[in-house]
């Protein structure tokens, strides 16, 4: 009597625990620490200046530092996934020569994700909350494939179908991380709101500008590792090309997203306005 076959079942694949990601992203982040603290270097110093400026107390010197510092800290963070990804075989030089390269390429995949994920959120929310992991490992499939625009969303997609929940647990848990680090900040900055000490607020922003970049770091090498990590783990399952067929669908969001912005702002000053007839 022959034996009947058995169903072969094939088990998902974990994808490494959140303890594990922290202790090797901390292990990196201590490898490459020299070669960290040179590309977040630009960050720094202008962290330096804007804390200086802070005594000048003028409000067009204010914004037009808060300006440089978007514009330096875009770049910073473009190198820095170049040095996190290239860590063995790169200097701060040709990070920070790559992360001027892809600028543009940073901004608008940022841009056209944020747009996206917006109009998720028109949407009664959950789909922009579902819209903004899948799109979690845009950026860094951007240094990786060199995947630029839509197609970078689309390849993140792509990566974290299957594992959704994983990859939104494993990012809350670095959030958490963030907060914890960031919320002694958060309270000194309350405390200092009305102090008059220019000299220590000054140092407060210094400081506050530090820990933000050294975070981000880490947080970037968090995030790759946790790419690399997806890609190990579901093998040939990411070879093919992603489905091209939802772009008109996401590019129909972004629209959405990008109208609802000077729409909220028309609202919000409609209910200022209001308020202040209301007033008088």
């Amino acid at each position: 009597m022959e034996t009947p076959l058995q169903p072969v079942t094939t088990e998902k694949q974990r994808l490494i625990g959140v303890g594990a990601l922290l202790s090797q992203s901390w292990n990196i982040f201590q490898k490459n620490f020299g070669l960290l603290i040179g590309v977040i270097a630009p960050g720094l110093i202008v962290a330096v200046v804007t804390g200086l400026l802070y005594f000048l107390n003028n409000a067009l010197v204010g914004a037009l530092a808060s300006f440089v510092t978007v514009i330096v800290s875009i770049w910073v963070a473009v190198a820095l996934l170049y040095a996190v990804y290239e860590r063995d075989h790169i200097n701060v030089s040709e990070a920070l020569k790559k992360g001027g390269r892809r600028f543009f390429s940073y901004l608008w995949i940022s841009l056209l994700s944020g747009f996206v994920v917006l109009g998720g959120f028109i949407l009664l929310i959950i789909p922009g909350i579902i819209l903004s992991i899948w799109f979690s490992l845009g950026l860094y499939v951007l240094v990786a494939e060199d995947r630029r625009g839509m197609n970078a969303l689309l390849r993140s997609k792509q990566l974290v179908q299957g594992y959704w929940w994983p990859v939104f647990w494993r990012f809350l848990a670095i959030g958490l991380v963030g907060v914890g680090i960031m919320l002694p900040f958060i309270i000194a900055g309350f405390l200092l709101d009305n102090v008059e000490n220019l000299a220590a607020v000054g140092l407060f922003q210094v400081l506050q500008g530090v820990a933000s970049l050294l975070f981000s770091a880490f947080t970037i090498i968090f995030g790759f590792l946790l790419y690399e990590n997806i890609k190990q783990v579901k093998g040939a399952a990411v070879a093919a090309e992603p489905d091209q067929g939802q772009r008109t669908k996401f590019i129909l969001l972004g629209i959405l997203g990008l109208l609802a912005i000077p729409l909220m702002m028309l609202l919000l000053f409609v209910f200022i306005l209001s308020g202040v007839l209301g007033y008088l």
